[in-house]
């Protein structure tokens, strides 16, 4: 095989690779324009359907400046909900859009986000609007909630109580019987 062969092989390759990556690119962006495309008519689903129902929007996509404290130091970031509302009973909350996956509440990133504007918000309720499927979800990370179960402080006092009466006997019944 001559020079120029491997030197053409070589340059095909280099070709091949850069014409791989710059696919992979496109696909990347055309899947991300598809994604925002199909989040913003979410979006509008989901202002119609709340309009529709009784809620008040107070702002579409507001961004809340809040802090954090790291090392003590404290960090500023910001927050942006899809929407803070006035839900039919009058009281203050965050709806959230979501699409695809990301529409079970349970999912770890939305159920993080959502207790998110929980806390920075100030809200006691998070509705989730599924934008495909036009369906609204109350989600709330309140006390109502049932507590994981432990073991109850009375018990604990009870066993440690029993405990300490069976040494205390055991004790005198070992004294009685050296003696």
């Amino acid at each position: 095989m001559s020079v120029w062969m491997w030197i053409l092989g070589l340059l095909l390759l280099i070709l091949g690779i850069w014409l791989h990556h710059h696919y992979i690119g496109w696909k990347a962006r055309r899947r991300l324009k598809r994604v925002r495309a199909q989040g913003q008519a979410g979006e509008i689903k989901a202002e119609s359907w709340l309009r529709r129902n009784g809620f008040v929007i107070e702002a579409g996509q507001p961004q809340q400046l809040t802090h954090l404290l790291v090392d003590g130091i404290p960090t500023a970031f910001r927050v942006r909900a899809d929407f803070v509302v006035r839900d039919p009973e009058g009281r203050r909350a965050v709806v959230e859009v979501k699409t695809g996956a990301a529409t079970n509440p349970v999912s770890t990133a939305t159920r993080r986000q959502m207790l998110e504007y929980a806390v920075v918000y100030g809200v006691e309720s998070i509705y989730l609007f599924d934008g495909v499927e036009g369906r609204l979800r109350k989600v709330s990370f309140r006390s109502q909630l049932p507590r994981s179960p432990g073991f109850p402080a009375s018990r604990l006092l009870a066993v440690g109580f029993g405990l300490g009466i069976m040494v205390t006997v055991s004790g005198m019944l070992l004294l009685r019987w050296v003696q």
